[in-house]
């Protein structure tokens, strides 16, 4: 799969403006999927910035 790679700071970021501005501004702003935010999300209320690591993502 191809794509951007994030940085954890960038995804933190990301998420704060997502929360600030909602989904379509975030989404104009940074061109992610909203599955991908959601994602983000998730694993940063589950385990914790650490989880926005790149590469960090558990496979299924």
């Amino acid at each position: 799969m191809g794509g951007k790679w994030f940085t954890k700071e960038e995804k933190l970021n990301i998420i704060k403006y997502y929360r600030e501005y909602g989904w379509s501004k975030t989404f104009k702003k940074f061109n992610i999927a909203y599955p991908t935010l959601i994602r983000w999300k998730r694993e940063l209320a589950i385990k914790g910035d650490s989880a926005l690591e790149p590469g960090n993502r558990e496979k299924i």
